[in-house]
């Protein structure tokens, strides 16, 4: 299903005045607004001289100002961190910052996983804590705050023969007080972000399978690292997600990135995409924007007050091929909590051209609007930027919205369980495709519960008919298989009728008919 949604407001204005770049910073990766309504970015950095890569520090005042510009190259190592979204860049102190990532060399086939403390108001480096094996790889790619001198670090860790997520406790002090390797999960499984649930205090790591079919795998751990909980899917994020959210307004997880929606070649063509799982992973919408290009991707977002979704990512309308001859935009994207499009904006530094740029990171400002950061590329120099807008995502008041389509996917029957996953899970059959015909119906009524999965592993279901005010109906339900039902409805009287599909006793599905 398609549908165009515009908002309607005054004037058009384009990338206008409010950025700062920095000359051999390859992109900024990571914001966060300060209290003064300025903010503080940080950017990964390559030095044109002797090819040194190491991370920086900016921090803005309210109007755009330089106030701070710093960075730290460690020992005699090259940085390479691993700066994806808001994740790795956290307020943790009243007095600090924590940033992880990793670093290499060339004389190392191992990343070393790096933990830095920042001084919040002088940008300087107060501690720094390497986490290192000779026999492995480290690489935190999140950070949690559990409480002040509580913190976890997630990640993974592995070699060449395997690789496992790996979850390090520390404490305000860089000191680490202990290691939890995660076991039991699908072989293969990496870690690429991580999410604390304070409703029942489960931490949600997701991630992609390297060595088999499911480039989406969530699994749920509690904080002392025990999986309780496995889901693995082949048909939501065709490329993993970029980042996950938790969205307190319905206790939900939000999942960003980009989907595979055409192929051009051998290019793939992606669109920006957005989905929600419960608390139970399973999920409950998801949605595609805009048209497909070759770079479309969501890159990182702010879940507001009122569960409101806001994105920041790269866009490109594919109007000219070969690919090569993309525009590749900075955009911004806001959906309200069920994924309905409100609104989307573009801004490009250097205009129209064979050019990649990109959001990578974004914050809220107390005023209700939004920085981003993030990156332009115009051969052979690559800048950092910033961009800070209103609450319509304008840099000046009254820009008129991108225009974008909005595919609303169905939910994908789930594939077979992961025989690597710990024993079988239930939460694969709570999205099974239910078909029931027809509808409005009048002296049989038939239902499919996906049968050829059903047979295969051999489940078992219930079907119970209600009434509008709760009450149960009694009709002839024959059984043709254990997916397959036929109702006799023939003595119902005509009304408004609930069909609950139960497994194990648990209710799974319900379903809405008409009997005339």
């Amino acid at each position: 299903m398609f549908f165009f949604v515009t908002v309607n407001v005054s004037a058009q204005t384009y990338f206008d005045n409010y950025y700062k770049t920095g000359f051999n910073n390859l992109y900024s990766c990571n914001v966060i607004t300060t209290p003064d309504s300025g903010c503080v970015f940080v950017n990964y950095i390559r030095d044109s001289a002797t090819s040194r890569q190491d991370v920086g520090f900016i921090k803005l005042d309210k109007h755009g100002n330089e106030l701070i510009k710093t960075s730290f190259s460690l020992y005699n190592l090259d940085h390479l961190a691993f700066l994806q979204g808001m994740k790795n860049f956290i307020p943790a102190t009243p007095s600090s910052y924590f940033l992880s990532g990793g670093t290499y060399t060339s004389t190392s086939i191992n990343n070393w996983a790096v933990i830095t403390k920042i001084n919040r108001h002088t940008l300087d480096t107060i501690k720094i804590l390497l986490v290192k094996d000779p026999n492995y790889t480290y690489a935190t790619n999140n950070i949690i705050k559990l409480h002040e001198n509580k913190y976890l670090l997630i990640g993974n860790k592995g070699n060449v023969n395997s690789v496992s997520p790996v979850v390090l406790l520390m404490d305000s002090s860089l000191t680490i007080t202990n290691t939890i390797i995660i076991n039991n999960v699908p072989h293969g499984f990496g870690c690429n972000n991580a999410i604390y649930n304070p409703v029942n205090k489960k931490i949600l790591l997701v991630g992609s399978n390297s060595v088999g079919q499911y480039p989406n795998i969530l699994v749920h751990i509690d904080t002392n690292g025990v999986v309780t909980h496995t889901y693995s899917s082949v048909s939501s994020f065709t490329t993993g997600f970029s980042q996950v959210f938790f969205s307190a307004i319905d206790t939900t997880y939000v999942c960003i990135g980009g989907r595979v929606d055409s192929i051009y070649g051998n290019h793939p063509l992606f669109k920006l995409c957005i989905c929600k799982y419960d608390l139970n992973l399973n999920m409950l919408w998801l949605k595609t924007y805009g048209e497909a290009a070759l770079g479309n991707s969501l890159a990182d977002a702010v879940v507001t007050s009122d569960g409101s979704i806001v994105s920041s990512g790269s866009y490109s309308k594919l109007t000219t091929l070969p690919l090569m001859n993309k525009d590749q935009n900075g955009v911004i994207l806001k959906v309200n909590k069920d994924g309905h499009f409100r609104w989307m904006q573009e801004y490009s530094h250097q205009g129209p051209g064979n050019l990649d740029e990109y959001f990578n990171g974004i914050d809220e400002t107390k005023e209700g609007g939004f920085i981003l950061c993030g990156n332009v590329v115009y051969m052979p120099k690559a800048e950092a930027w910033a961009v800070k807008t209103d609450g319509f995502g304008c840099v000046l008041s009254g820009c008129i919205s991108t225009t974008v389509s909005v595919d609303s996917v169905d939910v994908p029957p789930p594939p077979p369980p992961d025989t690597s996953t710990v024993g079988f899970n239930e939460n694969y059959i709570k999205n099974l495709g239910i078909k029931f015909y027809p509808n409005p119906f009048n002296e049989n009524l038939s239902i499919d519960i996906n049968s050829e999965f059903s047979h295969k592993n051999n489940l078992e279901f219930e079907i119970q008919l209600m009434t509008v005010l709760g009450q149960s109906s009694s009709c002839d339900i024959k059984k043709l298989s254990n997916s397959q039902f036929q109702l006799n409805t023939s003595k119902l009287v005509p009304g408004v009728f609930f069909i609950k599909v139960f497994y194990n006793g648990q209710l799974i599905k319900t379903l809405k008919g008409v009997k005339e």
